[in-house]
């Protein structure tokens, strides 16, 4: 009975920790797109401030 009980806990545990490792993946992947095309833009618009000139 409790190791049932032991055993249900630790995969809830674990689910949870693989969820929020997921979760925070995604995130981290997210912002680095964002941060990757905003940059990407900043050059775009910067060469075409240097090509006006």
């Amino acid at each position: 009975m409790l190791r049932n009980i032991d055993l249900s806990s630790w995969q809830g545990l674990l689910t949870t920790v693989i969820g929020l490792a997921l979760f925070a993946l995604i995130g981290i992947g997210i912002r680095l797109l964002i941060m990757f095309t905003i940059q990407q833009r900043r050059e775009r618009f910067n060469r075409q401030i240097v090509d006006c000139r």
